[in-house]
Formats: C-alpha cells, sequence, structure tokens
C-alpha cells in the first residue's frame, strides 16, 4: 500500500508538471515571436518571493502523526526555468511578462504503522464476509470493499494552493448530499463535497468504479476560494442510471491576470482526505493572514 501512495503521488507529481510545462510552451508559442522568453527581474522575483512566504506561513507545517512532504514554493518550482534554474516569463505584445502564478502543495501521509494496521483490519473484513461452507456473503463483502476504498482513498490529506486562477475546478460528490457551506473568519467561496462512508462509487449501470479516478472520488474535498468576485458553482455531470455521484463544476468570474507583475486577484484552496482531517486541518490555517495577500 505505501508503495501504491508513492505510485499515485509521484504520477501526480508527474502530471502536474507536465500541465505546468503545457501551459508555459502554450504561452511561448503564442508570444515568443514578439518579445521572446527571459528570466524574472530581480523585482519580480522579489515579488513572487513575497507571495510564496505569505503562503506559507499560513498553512500548517505538520499535521497529527502524519509524515508530511511539501513543494518548495520559494524555489519556483511552479515556474518554468532554464539551465541555470532561473525562472522564466515571456513578454505579450503589450510588453507585460505572463507565466505561471505560485502554487504551493502539501502532503500529509499516514504513517506506516497506521496504514498497516488498517489494511490488516481491512482484510479481516473481508475474510469475515466468506464463509468455507457456505462462500461469499455478497453484502458483507461489498461493504467491507467499499469501506476499503474509502480507506484507502483518505490515507493521504492533501493541501493545494493556487494563485489568479483562470481555469475551472471540478469536484465530484455523492448524489445523496448537498455540498455544505464551510464557516470561516474570512469572506470567500466554501464548499466540502462529500462521499459518506459505505457508499459505493457506481457508475451508471451499477457497477463500482475502479482505479486512480475512482480512488479520488471517495475523497471528502473541501474548496475555498478567496476572491472579492464570487465564482459560478453549476452541476456539470446529472447522474443518470444508477450512477451515484454528481460533479460540481466551479468557474472563478474575477478575471485574474496573467502578468506575473499583476496583484492577486483570487486565491484558491482545494483540501483532499477524509472529512474529519480536512475539516481539522482548515481549522489550522490562518485564513485572515492568507487573505491580506489579495492586492498583493
Amino acid at each position: 500500500m505505501y508503495h501504491t501512495l508513492r505510485y499515485n503521488y509521484n504520477r501526480f507529481t508527474m502530471r502536474k508538471n507536465i500541465i505546468l510545462c503545457m501551459l508555459f510552451c502554450l504561452s511561448i508559442h503564442a508570444f515568443a515571436q514578439e518579445k521572446g522568453v527571459r528570466p524574472y527581474t530581480a523585482i519580480e522575483l522579489k515579488h513572487w518571493s513575497i507571495i510564496c512566504e505569505g503562503i506559507q506561513k499560513t498553512l500548517p507545517s505538520s499535521f497529527k502523526d502524519y509524515t508530511v512532504k511539501s513543494d518548495n514554493c520559494d524555489a519556483f518550482e511552479w515556474a518554468e526555468t532554464n539551465n541555470l534554474h532561473q525562472p522564466l516569463t515571456v513578454e505579450n505584445m503589450k510588453g507585460e511578462p505572463i507565466g505561471n502564478h505560485p502554487n504551493f502543495s502539501i502532503w500529509f501521509t499516514k504513517t506506516e504503522d497506521s496504514i498497516t494496521a488498517e489494511n490488516n483490519r481491512m482484510l479481516l473484513l473481508l475474510n469475515e464476509a466468506i464463509d468455507p461452507k457456505n462462500g461469499i456473503d455478497q453484502e458483507k463483502y461489498t461493504a467491507a470493499s467499499i469501506l476499503e476504498s474509502k480507506t484507502n482513498a483518505c490515507q493521504v490529506l492533501s493541501i493545494h494552493v493556487t494563485t489568479n486562477v483562470r481555469t475551472d475546478f471540478n469536484k465530484q460528490y455523492y448524489i445523496g448530499t448537498i455540498p455544505d457551506n464551510i464557516a470561516l473568519p474570512i469572506k470567500a467561496f466554501t464548499k466540502l463535497y462529500q462521499f459518506p462512508d459505505g457508499k459505493a462509487v457506481l457508475n451508471e449501470n451499477g457497477d463500482m468504479e475502479s482505479g486512480t479516478d475512482a480512488q479520488a472520488f471517495y475523497q471528502d474535498k473541501a474548496l475555498i476560494i478567496i476572491s472579492a468576485v464570487a465564482p459560478k458553482s453549476t452541476i456539470k455531470i446529472k447522474a443518470a442510471g444508477k450512477q451515484t455521484w454528481n460533479e460540481a463544476q466551479i468557474i472563478p468570474q474575477d478575471d485574474a491576470p496573467s502578468s506575473i507583475i499583476s496583484p492577486l486577484k483570487n486565491i484558491a484552496i482545494e483540501i483532499s482526505g477524509s472529512k474529519q482531517d480536512v475539516l481539522t486541518v482548515i481549522k489550522q490555517i490562518d485564513w485572515k493572514a492568507l487573505s491580506t495577500l489579495i492586492g498583493k
């Protein structure tokens, strides 16, 4: 299981780097003929260093007895760099430097001992559903399988912070729940998307979904967007047949800039894990300090 988690983490990191590279290459394709690619200036580096430091200070550096791994926002790991490790930007036709905006991620993972204990408990429940004489108790086996999927999906608690977001968010949740608001000491868009214990991720034919995508569905997810303009939220996928999940589409409406020297118009925080862990870590974030970064 530990290796599976590491594999999923590495897959996410690789996918994230590919997406960042693709976005930057699109910028280069659109504007390189006008101004070309260049390293950040000292002023631009200082601007984003202040933002990165501000973000990191507001987030918890530890959680329970979980192990922790995080990006290094100050090292500009979110930016495309040259062979001298200098972050790069492209100037548009107006002479404005554009490119990726700071993002920061933290992964809190349960200890190996805790994961082993959970795996042994799941194995025991699955074995209890199998009788050597009477065969498999399908109801017990299905319930144990669902609990195993939920437990495995929530062994990692992740926090992802992005700034000046211009793309949509898509969040899956169980059709029998309504996304909840989350009480915060600041004005922000807040929603908690849940997949309760005991509920299976089923497709429209009633078959259990599997794989990385289904594992993400089982996670409970919070989305908080700090912005002066509330985003638009709609249901992108309506349930069909026996499908047990809906997908919410959240669309920023504040026209965030692409220029790397423009002030922040929004900050998006995505937190995934078990509902209990998600709500607990939300209380550890300094929301007031994070909101003061808007406009900087």
